[in-house]
């Protein structure tokens, strides 16, 4: 119906008034999806006297979808001929030293428009251009090259410090694309500039410059820099330390996306090693973050770990926040994902899953020595504690972040596929934390308080949401063996009786041999990997109990 009808019978053949008819400004994906289709079918035929650069200047400044559509076609070209690519090339050319749009105020100053560090102020359309000029410069090295002559050029007025705001952003704009697409800086040796020179006369001058945007760009292309480089450079790192502690806040909200990222690629040790913080040490850990004041700091505190400048960033008062607004680009807001992102390394993972059931005692209202409160005050505080058990819980189901998956990625789909997946041990996964959750039921049921009732309760509707691997048999074994516990603290509730009856339902179909049961002293060998002194003794019966009905009262006939 898309070509027979829409294409042919409505709109002559054109598939420009076909894309005008189905407004595909507004509804970008659907323009993309048909020129899709169009083009693959063979179905597009350009007009005499049509070209790209027709369309390209036509729209003037709104040129960023049509470029993207264009873009779209030049994609699906064939350019083994010569004279295609050099076309294209000299499209691409044009494309990447088109100034940037912006506008100017009421005082003169000039504004950038869009997100202010991608190549045309967009994301999208930085990496429609990236991948034509990577599909027009397949040859191995010509991509680096020719991109890095471009940057070359456009740094010249900004190495002579007689570089405007916009030139500023227009060369590291630039700069940023090329350093997303290139997998080593080995690869930009030879080229018009080199790495040191990226480094020591753009980036590092960019970051230092008074307008605020000039700055985040250059915060991101340092980000970008240091992720290619096999250990961070001292420079490098110093300025994203300082950007963070003393810049505005887009800027410190750029530097610590940048910090969180050089952290959870090179680790925090070889940060804080970069600029002489900490001694050389493979067993390095960081189990605890000294309280800084990040307002105190100068040039020369260079004895602050880098985790511990993050970490302060979460008390630092005037960071400007809004609870009802977005705030997705704000530094709490920020740092809470990126330590997440840092928990969920493989090396790190098993913190959460053992700090669970500790984090829980210490929130649940009226246990354990916590304070309790009227009824409002403990009802806002089980709510907070059933949502940070929660978060914690998605946090132990997501994959794991690994820097394995960028190495993987360069790998051959033959080599891909035969490589083992990541192992991940049960006790840093779902499997670990369902057996520390019913064991912290268990040891609660002598404690017979309405708060430590409800504690177990709670703990008991996290304990359904985790799933187990048919890998785990033991893992397997040894929940099912608990299911009663938790079963037995769940009674008043039917549905959550249901979800645990569910659950043994599950366990026992993931069971390879249903029938035999886990000896007591391999259950507390597991007990004892995970850390939990005592555990309790497995339930034989490996089926859930429903609560007994009370019987009947028995009534006297009336007379």
């Amino acid at each position: 119906m898309l070509k027979e009808e829409w294409l042919v019978k409505h709109c002559g053949g054109d598939v420009i008034t076909l894309l005008r008819f189905l407004d595909v400004e507004t509804y970008e994906l659907v323009g993309e999806s048909v020129m899709g289709v169009l083009l693959k079918d063979g179905s597009v035929r350009v007009q005499d006297g049509q070209t790209i650069r027709q369309y390209f200047t036509a729209n003037r400044p709104n040129y960023h979808f049509a470029s993207r559509q264009l873009l779209l076609l030049g994609g699906m070209l064939d350019f083994s001929d010569s004279m295609n690519r050099k076309v294209a090339s000299s499209f691409l050319y044009e494309l990447l030293n088109r100034p940037l749009e912006h506008e100017v105020d009421e005082d003169g100053n000039q504004i950038a428009i869009g997100d202010g560090v991608s190549l045309g102020g967009d994301l999208q359309w930085a990496k429609a251009v990236s991948e034509l000029a990577k599909k027009v410069h397949a040859s191995i090295g010509e991509f680096e090259m020719v991109i890095a002559t471009v940057v070359e050029e456009l740094a010249r007025p900004c190495r002579e410090r007689t570089a405007d705001f916009m030139q500023w952003m227009h060369c590291l704009a630039v700069t940023g694309l090329l350093l997303e697409n290139t997998s080593t800086l080995r690869s930009l040796e030879g080229t018009a500039i080199r790495p040191s020179e990226v480094l020591q006369s753009l980036l590092l001058p960019a970051a230092k410059q008074k307008h605020v945007d000039v700055q985040r760009a250059a915060l991101r292309c340092l980000c970008l820099f240091g992720l290619l480089e096999n250990k961070p450079s001292t420079e490098l790192v110093k300025q994203l330390r300082l950007s963070f502690i003393n810049g505005p806040d887009l800027v410190s909200a750029m530097a610590s996306k940048a910090l969180i990222d050089l952290v959870s690629w090179h680790g925090p040790q070889e940060l804080d090693q970069a600029i002489g913080t900490e001694p050389s040490d493979a067993n390095y850990e960081k189990t605890q973050f000294a309280p800084v004041d990040i307002s105190d700091l100068n040039d020369d505190d260079l004895n602050v770990g880098v985790l511990s400048i993050l970490f302060s960033g979460f008390h630092k008062d005037d960071w400007e926040f809004s609870p009802e607004g977005d705030n997705h680009d704000n530094v709490p807001t920020i740092l809470g994902e990126g330590f997440a992102k840092i928990l969920l390394l493989k090396k790190h993972k098993r913190c959460v899953s053992s700090a669970f059931v500790p984090l829980m005692r210490a929130m649940w209202p009226g246990i354990h020595g916590n304070a309790g409160g009227s009824g409002p005050v403990v009802s806002k505080k089980r709510k907070q504690a059933v949502q940070a058990a929660r978060f914690m819980v998605q946090m132990v189901q997501s994959p794991l972040f690994s820097t394995e998956t960028a190495e993987q990625a360069c790998m051959s789909p033959e080599s891909l596929s035969s490589s083992p997946g990541p192992f991940v041990n049960y006790d840093i996964s779902e499997e670990g934390l369902a057996i520390r959750i019913a064991v912290e039921v268990g040891n609660s049921q002598d404690k017979k308080s309405a708060p430590m009732k409800a504690y177990a309760l709670a703990l008991c509707k996290v304990a359904v949401l985790l799933r187990f691997r048919q890998s785990e048999q033991k893992a397997i074994k040894c929940m099912r063996g608990l299911v009663n516990t938790l079963a037995a603290s769940a009674a008043s509730d039917k549905d959550l009786m249901k979800e645990l009856a569910q659950m043994a339902s599950r366990l026992k179909s993931l069971d390879e041999s249903p029938e035999e049961e886990l000896p007591q002293d391999q259950a507390d060998a597991i007990f004892e990997q995970l850390g939990l002194a005592g555990g309790v003794k497995l339930d034989a019966a490996n089926t859930v109990v429903p609560p007994t009905p009370a019987p009947p009262r028995s009534v006297r006939a009336p007379p």
